[in-house]
């Protein structure tokens, strides 16, 4: 069986640092998106506990039916309900007349407004007041505007590729060398050859070498982004907001989706949307318009002025077109 080994193993290497273009570029996103999701949530806490702290103490009786002692605990101290929020049953239980069950109970319920207070209000970012955490977050979703401009959004098709790439070099050991190749078993010989195959396919698809290449300028926009993220979100920040409710799932409670019904509800989320070809960041209302035509083949977006509908229809068509419809 004649084989070059030389030109093998320089198509398996070509190979492995595609893959590891590729996955450098998802670990990096992967770390922005998770530097998002912590610095929003830490930013948000601060703002829940603002609004506890405006909250009197005097709030708690209105949660629950147990008797609560108002007067003993703004004596010791703890005149709001994030007093009490940042405490814990231990120390509440320290206060003369609070017994470990009431204490408890105190606990829960500053927990349970913390989440009443957490889901009630939209996390927003103030300019002229920012906070480390959203310095953090600022920073974070300038690399992923960044990331996903240059990568023209189509990190999602990467991770197949390189996982499909690094499976198949698992079998490409014995084409490492001539004397591994000697003593290597025919199965193992035959699965080596299918898999450099499979490889120089993938190596050499179009689809492929658009990813490495959309890959390697994503690296690159990542390591010249500017050192000024909070100048760029001044002039941009509906973009980053739109990615700031994409990364952290925020799902607006619109009043048109209590008009469809939870099994098209989940048929338009499942539907996919190839926005690669658009240079905008979608809301996530706007992204579930465009599904939404998708999804239903004829649709009237008739969503306020101002609110994107020409986006939403373009959305459709571009994901249509690249599937090849016109």
């Amino acid at each position: 069986m004649g084989i070059n080994f030389k030109e093998s193993q320089n198509s398996l290497e070509q190979a492995g640092k595609i893959a590891q273009d590729l996955e450098r570029l998802l670990k990096q996103q992967e770390g922005l998106i998770s530097g998002t999701k912590a610095a929003a949530s830490h930013a948000k806490e601060s703002q829940v506990l603002l609004e506890l702290a405006k909250l009197p103490v005097d709030r708690l009786k209105d949660a629950t039916e147990e008797t609560v002692r108002i007067e003993t605990l703004r004596k010791y101290g703890f005149q709001n309900v994030a007093s009490i929020y940042n405490s814990s049953a231990i120390q509440l239980e320290r206060i003369p007349g609070i017994t470990l069950s009431a204490a408890q109970s105190l606990k829960a319920l500053a927990d349970q407004m913390y989440q009443a207070v957490a889901q009630s209000i939209t996390y927003g970012i103030d300019i002229d007041d920012l906070t480390k955490a959203d310095n953090e977050l600022i920073a974070n979703l300038q690399g992923l505007d960044h990331l996903r401009a240059a990568t023209k959004n189509s990190t999602s098709k990467m991770k197949p590729i390189a996982q499909s790439i690094r499976n198949s070099l698992t079998y490409t050991q014995p084409l490492n060398s001539r004397f591994k190749w000697f003593f290597t078993g025919s199965e193992k010989k035959e699965r080596a050859l299918s898999a450099l195959q499979e490889i120089s396919y993938l190596v050499g698809e179009p689809t492929t070498i658009a990813l490495v290449e959309a890959a390697r300028y994503g690296l690159d926009a990542l390591e010249k982004r500017s050192g000024q993220p909070v100048e760029e979100f001044k002039k941009r920040s509906s973009d980053y907001y739109a990615i700031l409710e994409e990364v952290t799932n925020v799902r607006p409670n619109t009043a048109a989706n209590r008009h469809f019904n939870q099994e098209l509800l989940d048929k338009i989320q499942a539907q996919e949307l190839d926005t690669s070809t658009i240079k905008a960041t979608l809301r996530q209302y706007q992204s579930f318009g465009g599904k939404f035509a998708l999804t239903q083949g004829r649709v009237i977006i008739g969503d306020e002025m101002g609110l994107g509908k020409t986006l939403q229809a373009i959305s459709a068509i571009a994901h249509r077109n690249i599937a090849g419809a016109t």
